[in-house]
This record gives structure tokens, sequence and C-alpha cells, in this order.
């Protein structure tokens, strides 16, 4: 019995071994046809079996096969190929593309190629036949029709007229929100927006921008060799809240081996209006607001209406009258200004050189509500118009020379601020010299240079009374700028008429008197009436008394009125 038991042990014992002499160990490394490297991740497995290992970072792997097994070398877009196991115990591998097994392949976020039905969320994909199907020179309007979920609304059909695409519908409503996927080409962000008026998910208000153009516009189609549309949360979750709106995804061809090739493409398009609507010509249009009103104020300022004309300044010939000469040749601007401006605005210099004019190179609603006028001087000579103001973005106006070709003017210094202080400007052609910046209750009226051209006469506001200055202008010298009041009383200098010696001739009126001419006395301020065309009014009429009084304001300061 014992002698069976050890006949029988010795058999399984022998019949084990065999077995275990017929397994053995393949090493090898699997490389990629292109370009040499070691394909990591690459799948080897035996046929017809479970058993499989993956191919480490190098590209090598190891697997327990026998003698008469056929290995299965796999990775996503190649061929598979098969070795059956030999004598050998190294079987290095090389991996060749396929463009079939990448038909079901997609490009997700940062360009990760993963294959479709591994995905967990929506994705669409276009291959570069599918894109030039209709041969749109847009991108974006050749997805129209061709994913689902996608919605393409063309601006206009004018060339280069841009187009808005929406996945899924907007997701908000808020005015002047896009609603647009964000592109990345070739793992580039592209900025595809558009100067859109109104919501383009929500509203047709985008539809007024048929003359603007989208930067994906500037992509030939010819050049995309596979296009992604991510859509929802999920897909688009490393771009962050830039794609909330969705991602599409743009590859560009490249080169690859092989013999080389041309591919040349090439469309022209012609098209004409069969008719055009009759339209008027006498009012411009508007701008729809978010109230439902028109906005834009197509009119120069207050009350005077944009009529496609304009006011310039020109230069014309004594001996010629025929010969004139346009300083604003085809500009769209007013010189004098609208609504206020008058001969003030326009001056020549002492030695007959130059014109120096005022305008404001704006239009429309940027006209109304602007106060950036500006001062040019127009070369007689070299026929060269330069911005004397350029500086400063404020109103520039009255332009006046002395004597000495120095020029005078009033300007404020900020934009937007139509009543911001006002103050005189001198400039000797090299310096410009702010005189009553240093006064902050100084705000310059009108003004007009002295006789000798070394000081200024001016208007100001003084409790509630226009009251005459005089400012002397230092010029190159170390000097200090000296500010005097010259009159003072209950009435109000209009303007200032001319000089004669240590007189000014000067425009008064009061609450009880309209408007006659006085001589001013400069060192004392005494005046003197020189006209009474309105004696006889006077006399006629009860004259009313007038004071000063002093009310006390809400947050607790004196303000003068007059009662």
């Amino acid at each position: 019995m014992k002698q069976k038991l050890l006949l029988l042990f010795l058999g399984l014992f022998f019949v084990v071994v065999q077995v275990m002499a017929q397994q053995k160990t393949i090493t090898g490394k699997v490389t990629s046809s292109e370009d040499g490297l070691p394909i990591p991740g690459a799948s080897v497995k035996i046929k017809g079996s479970n058993t499989g290992v993956q191919a480490g970072t190098n590209g090598t792997y190891s697997i327990s096969a026998k003698a008469g097994d056929v290995l299965q070398f796999i990775f996503l877009g190649t061929t598979t190929q098969e070795r059956t196991v030999g004598s050998a115990d190294v079987i290095d591998i090389t991996l060749t593309s396929n463009s079939q097994a990448l038909g079901e392949v997609v490009v997700t976020a940062l360009g990760i190629k993963k294959e479709k039905r591994a995905l967990g969320y929506s994705v669409s994909d276009l291959s570069a036949d599918e894109l030039m199907k209709n041969k749109n020179t847009n991108v974006v309007n050749s997805l129209a029709g061709k994913v689902p979920g996608v919605n393409v609304t063309q601006f206009g059909g004018s060339a280069g007229a841009g187009a808005s695409i929406t996945i899924r519908g907007g997701n908000s409503t808020s005015d002047g929100r896009p609603n647009q996927p964000l592109f990345v080409v070739d793992g580039i962000i592209y900025d595809n927006s558009t100067s859109s008026t109104g919501n383009t998910g929500t509203d047709g208000l985008s539809r007024s921008n048929t003359t603007y153009s989208n930067r994906v516009m500037d992509i030939n189609p010819e050049d995309i060799e596979n296009l992604s549309v991510l859509k929802g949360a999920a897909a688009a979750a490393l771009y962050g809240s830039r794609a909330a709106d969705g991602v599409i995804i743009i590859t560009t061809k490249r080169g690859s081996e092989g013999s080389t090739s041309v591919d040349y493409t090439t469309r022209l398009s012609t098209s004409w209006a069969n008719k055009l609507p009759e339209v008027q010509t006498e009012f411009g249009v508007g701008s729809y607001a978010a109230n439902g009103v028109f906005d834009n104020l197509n009119y120069r300022h207050w009350d005077t209406w944009e009529d496609g004309k304009f006011d310039h300044v020109m230069l014309v010939s004594t001996s010629n009258p025929a010969d004139k000469k346009d300083l604003m040749p085809n500009e769209p601007y007013d010189c004098p200004t609208k609504p206020f401006g008058g001969d003030e605005d326009f001056v020549w210099s002492t030695d007959g050189k130059q014109v120096v004019y005022v305008t404001k190179k704006k239009y429309g609603t940027a006209y109304a509500t602007s106060t950036n006028s500006d001062l040019y001087s127009y070369d007689i000579a070299s026929g060269k118009t330069i911005n004397l103001t350029d500086d400063n973005k404020g109103y520039d106006i009255s332009p006046a020379f002395n004597s000495k070709n120095e020029l005078a003017w009033l300007s404020m210094s900020r934009e937007g601020y139509e009543a911001d202080k006002q103050d005189l400007v001198v400039w000797n052609g090299r310096t410009k010299m702010n005189l009553t910046k240093q006064r902050d209750d100084i705000h310059v009226e009108g003004f007009q240079w002295s006789e000798d051209g070394k000081s200024l006469y001016f208007t100001a506001p003084v409790n509630g009374t226009l009251q005459l200055f005089n400012v002397n202008y230092p010029g190159l010298t170390k000097m200090a700028v000296n500010i005097r009041q010259v009159t003072k009383g209950d009435f109000d200098i209009a303007s200032i008429v001319g000089q004669k010696g240590n007189m000014l001739i000067v425009s008064r009126t009061d609450m009880n008197h309209a408007a006659e001419l006085y001589k001013v006395n400069t060192e004392d301020g005494s005046m003197t009436q020189l006209t009474h065309v309105n004696d006889g009014m006077n006399t006629a009429l009860k004259q009313s008394r007038t004071e000063r009084r002093m009310i006390r304001t809400t947050d607790g300061k004196d303000m003068l009125v007059w009662v």
C-alpha cells in the first residue's frame, strides 16, 4: 500500500514540475513608431485569457506566459500588435498610430484626449470634413445645425459680420452678458467677445451689431483638424468661471510624415440688393436704452440740432475774396463751438503768422456731455495745425494775444464739470502759467490784456456780484503773481470794453438798472457813468431796495442771499 501511495505522489510531482517548466517570464519594451519614445500605460495581455499587465513609465513590461501563448499589445490610437511566445524571453514591440482608432476619441479640457465612451459628460466632436461641408468663412456659422444644443445666430449678412453662439441656452439675463462659450485654440484661450448691446442669450438686441466681427473669424476653417464642443459645468471645470457657458476646443492641423503636398482652396461670392427701401435722411438714429427710450443725444449741445452741417474757420484773401481756405477741412466739428461760441473762439496772433481757434472734437452724446474743448493753432506758412491744450481735459476757450504775441485763455482743468472753477492761463510760446490757480475763491468770467501786455483785467464773482480784478503776468521773471480787486459794490461788471491809460471802459448793471457804459479808474476803482440810454426808464420806475443777508444752511454753513 505504501509503495502505491509513493508511486502516486511521484507521478503528481512530475506533472506539476512539467507544467511549471512550461511557464516563463516574458519582458520587453513598448515604443512608438513615430518618435521611438516609450509608450507608458500600453496594455500587454495573453489572448483568450484575463491575464494582462500595463507597461511602466519607461514602456517596459513583464508578464508570465508559456510557449505558444499569443501576446496582444494594445494602446489607444494605435494598431494592436500580436506576438507568439516562443523560445525568446524578451519581446520588444513598436506600435504604429491608427487614425481610424481615433474615431471615438475626443479632446477634453486642457487638450486631454479620452475615449468618448469613457466620459461622464456630453461632448460633441466635429472633424475638418464636416466643418467644410458648407464652406463658411466663419467657424461659428459652420456649427449651425451640426451640434445638438448649440444655437448660432448671425448678426447680419454683410461681409465680416459676427455671430453669436449659445450652448443649451443663456445662463444669465444680465445686460451685456454675452452667454457665449470659451474658445480654446491649440491650448490658447481666444477672446471671441463683441461689443454687444443687450443680452445675446435672452433677447435680440445683439443683432444691432451688424458691423462687429468675432475674432474666431480670423481662424481659417481649412486649418482646423478637429473641433470639440464641451457642454455643462463638468466639461469645463478646469477653465473656471470663464467657461460657465461651455467650451469650444479647436485643434489645428500640423505637419506629418510622408510626401509633401499642397492643398489650395479658393472661393468667390458676390451679392447685390434687388431693391432698396426708401429712408428718411432728416433725423439721425437713436440708441435703445435699458428703460426703453432713445438716449443718444444726437445734437451738438443744448437745443441746437445736428443737421449734418458744421461751422468752420475760413481764411479769405482781401485781394481775392473768392480765394477761401478752410482751416478744418472735412472735419465734422464746429468752430465757433455750439451753442454759446462766437467770434471769441478764433483770433489772429499779433505777428499775423497763426490763427488760434477753439473746437471740441466730439460728436453726438459725447459732444453734449463733454467739456473738453481745445485751442488749435494753424500756422499760415506751413499749413500745419497743432493742439495747444492737449494736456488739459476741461474747457479751453476765449484765446487772446497781447502786444508781445503772448496768448491767454480761460481754462477748466477737469473733464465733465461744466460749472468747475475757471482759471486764467497765459502761454509765452514755451511755458504755460495759471495766474489764478492759487485762489480757490476766484472763477474768471471774462478778461482783457492791458495795453502794455504786462497784466490782465478780468471779472469774477464776489458775494453775488461780478467785480473787476487785475493780475500781473511775471513771464520768465521771478516776480510773484499778485491779484488785486479793482471795484467793489452792489453791481455787476458785465464786460470789459477797452482801455485808455489808467482808465477802463466797462459795462455795468445792477438789480435796478439796465446795462450802461462806465469809466473805471484802475488805480482806485472809482467809476463815472458814460452813457445814459436807460435814464428815462429808470426815472419812471420805482427803484427797489436790495440788501444782502446771510442764512444758515441745513449743514450749518452761512450762505449769502439777496433780498
